[in-house]
C-alpha cells in the first residue's frame, strides 16, 4: 500500500453517530457500549466523541454549546472545526432510535485498518529475521483478536426480556423436548439436568491413565454427531487418523487391531463401508490447535460460514498451551485454561466436554480434590465425571467401568456401570451381529 493511500474509513457514519447523539442524548449509552473512541478514524470525530463521554460522566446534557466548552478545556475546539462545526453536525440528519447500522460501518472500517496494521507488523518481523514459528503464532493470536472485535455479546437483560425465551424452553420441556444434547447413554442422560449435555455448560471427564476417558468422550461425539449436530473434537493426545480408526471400528464392526497392514478382504470392505457412512456425519477432528484462542477463532470462522459447531470436546485440558502473561505456577496456568473453556461454552452457547488427568492414587474411588493441577477445574465445571475400575485380566476384552458423577450443578450426583468393548474400543452397546 502506498503511503499516500487513504486507509479504509467511514467518516460519514462517524459524523452521523455524533449528530444522532446530539439529537437524542440517550444514544450515547449505545455508542459507549458498542463503539469505542479509537474506532473513529477522523481525529476531530474522535475528540468530539471523547468530549461527549466526558459530559456523560459529568451527567451533563450533550449539546453543541456544552461540547464547545468541554473542548476548550484542552484547547482542541478549533482543531475540530470550531463551534460552527459542532452546530452543523445535525444538519440533514433524521432522528434515529438505533445506531446499529452506523456502528457496523465504523467497526468494519476499523477492522480493515487493524488488519492492514497487523500485515505491516508481520512483514516487518519477517524482514527483521524473526523466527517463522513466532511470526505465525503472533499472526494467529492477533488475527483471532481482530476477528472478535465488536462481536455481538450477551448483555444484561431484564426478567421481562428473558421471559419469552424461558417460556419457550418450558414448553419444550412439557413436550418432552430439550435444548440439551443427549449423550446416547440412557443411564447418563436420565440423570443429567435437561436430559443431556446442556448449552453453555462445561463438563469434565477425569480418570487416571488408560481408563477410557478419551474413549467415552469420543463415544459422546459419535452419538451426538451421528444425530446431526456438528461436533468438534480437539485431541492433543491422539492423531486424527487414530481417532478416525476408532470411529471406523465401531461403525463397521471391524476390530480396532485389524485396521492395519494385511487387513483381510472382508474386513477391508466393511471398513470402507463404515468410512462412507462416517463421511456423512458432521464431525470435525483437529490434532493441531494448541491454544484456546485458536479454537475460538475456528469456531467463529465456522459460525460466520453458517456452519455453527454445536458440541466441543477437548482432549485433554493439561495438554493445551496457556496464553498471555506467563503464570507463576502450573496451578494458575491450568486454572486460566479451565476458565477459558468455560468462556467458550458461554460465548458460543454450546456444551464443552474436557478431559482431565487425576492425581495418582491406589484402590479407592476418585474424589473432586483428586483433579490434577488446579482446584479451579471443580469450580468452573457444571458437572464432573470420574471413570474407575479394576484393571482387566490379560486378554479380557469385555468388562465394566464405573462412571461416577461427583458434581452436577443444580442436579443429582450418581453412579452407573458402563460396559467396555475392548475389541471395538467403545462403551457403546452394539453387537457384531448387528453390523451389516
Amino acid at each position: 500500500m502506498s503511503t499516500d493511500q487513504t486507509l479504509p474509513n467511514s467518516a460519514d457514519s462517524e459524523r452521523a453517530i455524533l449528530g444522532a447523539i446530539i439529537l437524542d442524548n440517550l444514544l450515547i449509552e449505545q455508542a459507549k457500549r458498542d463503539c469505542p473512541a479509537d474506532w473513529f478514524y477522523v481525529p476531530s470525530h474522535r475528540r468530539i466523541f471523547t468530549a461527549m463521554l466526558s459530559l456523560l460522566e459529568a451527567q451533563s446534557e450533550i449539546n453543541p454549546i456544552l461540547l464547545a466548552e468541554e473542548l476548550r478545556k484542552d484547547a482542541t475546539l478549533e482543531s475540530v472545526g470550531g463551534a460552527l462545526f459542532l452546530t452543523n453536525l445535525t444538519n440533514g440528519l433524521p432522528h434515529v432510535a438505533n445506531l446499529k447500522n452506523f456502528i457496523a460501518l465504523v467497526r468494519e472500517a476499523h477492522r480493515k485498518r487493524a488488519a492492514i496494521k497487523l500485515a505491516a507488523a508481520i512483514q516487518e518481523q519477517a524482514f527483521d529475521g524473526e523466527d517463522s514459528d513466532a511470526i505465525f503464532s503472533l499472526a494467529i493470536s492477533r488475527l483471532d483478536a481482530l476477528r472478535g472485535i465488536g462481536a455481538q455479546k450477551r448483555g444484561p437483560a431484564s426478567l421481562e426480556e428473558i421471559a419469552d425465551d424461558q417460556l419457550l424452553r418450558y414448553e419444550l420441556f412439557f413436550k418432552g423436548l430439550s435444548d440439551a444434547l443427549p449423550t446416547g447413554f440412557r443411564e447418563i442422560d436420565e440423570n443429567l439436568l435437561g436430559g443431556g449435555l446442556a448449552p453453555s455448560c462445561l463438563y469434565y471427564i477425569a480418570a487416571q491413565t488408560s481408563l477410557g476417558k478419551s474413549t467415552l468422550a469420543l463415544d459422546f461425539a459419535a452419538n451426538i454427531g451421528g444425530s446431526g449436530h456438528r461436533t468438534f473434537i480437539l485431541s492433543r493426545e491422539m492423531s486424527r487418523e487414530s481417532l478416525f480408526d476408532r470411529l471406523v471400528a465401531f461403525e463397521s464392526g471391524v476390530h480396532r487391531w485389524k485396521l492395519r497392514p494385511g487387513i483381510w478382504e472382508a474386513d477391508y470392505k466393511r471398513a470402507c463401508q463404515g468410512v462412507v457412512r462416517l463421511a456423512q456425519k458432521p464431525i470435525i477432528l483437529d490434532d493441531t490447535s494448541l491454544t484456546v484462542s485458536e479454537i475460538r477463532g475456528y469456531l467463529r470462522e465456522m459460525k460466520a460460514k453458517g456452519l455453527t459447531v454445536e458440541f466441543l470436546i477437548i482432549d485433554y485440558l493439561q495438554l493445551l498451551e496457556a496464553e498471555g502473561r506467563r503464570r507463576e505456577t502450573r496451578n494458575q496456568e491450568v486454572g486460566s485454561l479451565s476458565r477459558s473453556l468455560k468462556g467458550l461454552a458461554m460465548e458460543f452457547q454450546i456444551p464443552v466436554v474436557a478431559i482431565s488427568q487425576l492425581k495418582r492414587f491406589d484402590n479407592r474411588e476418585p474424589e473432586l480434590n483428586d483433579l490434577r493441577d488446579s482446584g479451579e477445574i471443580e469450580q468452573d465445571a457444571d458437572a464432573v465425571f470420574f471413570l474407575f475400575g479394576d484393571k482387566p485380566a490379560d486378554g479380557q476384552k469385555f468388562y465394566d467401568r464405573t462412571l461416577k458423577c461427583a458434581k452436577q450443578r443444580e442436579g443429582p450426583v450418581f453412579k452407573t456401570q458402563l460396559p467396555f468393548n475392548g475389541e471395538l474400543v467403545t462403551y457403546r452397546r452394539r453387537g457384531l451381529e448387528e453390523v451389516a
